[in-house]
């Protein structure tokens, strides 16, 4: 009659009760749905009956030991404290990036225009 295919409707009522259950549970701090909180699809739960926790007290599991997970955190170093250096093209200060720890002494330039820029500046 009206040009809808009653499975279209029935597809369009499923997915707003499966919003309506996210969107409650969400709103009512009731948190993950069980099955997330393992690390196995819910395929192999369902079939092996087995489950290792992904959270351990709320926390990650990492699989490092604390002392590995503690000297990680010390290698962490903030932005304000990397090393800094003075373009000698445009006169701007560059620090440190990830990409030059092998060639940081060699580096010079803090962008490749100015590298480029660098035999027109004189």
């Amino acid at each position: 009659m009206f040009g809808f295919d009653l499975r279209w409707i029935l597809i369009g009522l499923f997915a707003l009760l499966a919003i309506a259950i996210i969107w409650r549970n969400e709103m009512s701090g009731r948190g993950d749905y069980p099955w997330t909180r393992c690390t196995e699809s819910l395929i192999e739960q369902v079939f092996s009956d087995k489950c290792t926790l992904r959270f351990d007290d709320g926390k990650p599991q990492s699989g490092l030991s604390r002392a590995e997970q503690e000297s990680r955190m010390a290698k962490m170093v903030k932005k304000g404290d990397l090393p800094v250096k003075t373009c000698p093209v445009c006169q701007r200060p560059f620090a440190w990036r990830k990409k030059w720890q092998r060639d940081w002494d060699q580096v010079i330039y803090c962008s490749e225009r100015c590298r480029r820029g660098a035999g027109k500046a004189s």
